[in-house]
């Protein structure tokens, strides 16, 4: 993976079992995708046991971004009815 992005792009696609390009959002109308970047660009070390977490959502999906390797979708239950 070459990017945080694509990382990201591939664990929302393997979550929903379909190919990147058939995701029907595309990440960069959920968050910019230079700014995530920027937070994980490579020259960052990658030895430190902590990264800067990031968390948004997407389709309906919790995802939380705590390092290049470290990606978590949760699925957020319905609203309740009122």
């Amino acid at each position: 993976m070459d990017s945080i992005t694509d990382a990201v792009t591939e664990a929302l696609a393997s979550h929903r079992g379909v190919d990147r390009t058939d995701l029907s959002t595309p990440l960069y109308e959920v968050i910019d995708p230079d700014a995530l970047e920027a937070l994980y660009r490579t020259d960052f070390d990658a030895s430190a046991e902590s990264h800067p977490a990031v968390s948004f959502k997407y389709e309906g999906d919790r995802v939380v971004v705590a390092g290049p390797n470290n990606i978590v979708i949760q699925p957020q239950p319905a609203d309740p009815a009122p």
